[in-house]
């Protein structure tokens, strides 16, 4: 089966096809990754590096530790960077103090990720993960 044409520059892709007819309901038919949803706001942009963005920001989670959420930060205003400018008020970020001296990284891209929150700053996780890395070194 071939891609379904909408206009001269979109198409679905195949494997959106086959999948709306195989799916038991509507929600899993519907599903599309989340590179699908926002690469039309990336035009003439390094694919490979705006998904190893995306990859950043939503991968590693379980790290608390100050350079993994700088990390993130950095790959969150990288890839806002690179959208269209039309796109980039869909980019939503903040950093909050909180009462204990760590910080929380938020934040969201419309309609494809949900605020996500960050915590960071913890003496103990920075100390543990500089100990880890010079293990693995």
């Amino acid at each position: 089966m071939s891609n379904l044409y909408l206009s001269p520059h979109r198409a679905i892709r195949n494997k959106y096809i086959q999948n709306a007819i195989k799916s038991s309901s509507k929600e899993e038919a519907t599903r599309i990754e989340i590179w699908e949803k926002i690469k039309d706001w990336f035009c003439g942009t390094n694919t490979i590096e705006a998904l190893g963005k995306l990859y950043d920001l939503t991968h590693h989670n379980d790290k608390s530790d100050t350079e993994s959420a700088f990390k993130k930060v950095s790959a969150f205003y990288q890839l806002k960077k690179m959208a269209c400018p039309g796109h980039q008020d869909k980019f939503w970020a903040d950093i909050a103090d909180n009462e204990d001296g760590t910080y929380t990284f938020s934040f969201s891209i419309e309609d494809v990720i949900d605020e996500f929150k960050v915590v960071y700053g913890n003496t103990e996780d920075d100390i543990s993960a500089i100990k880890k890395k010079r293990t693995n070194q």
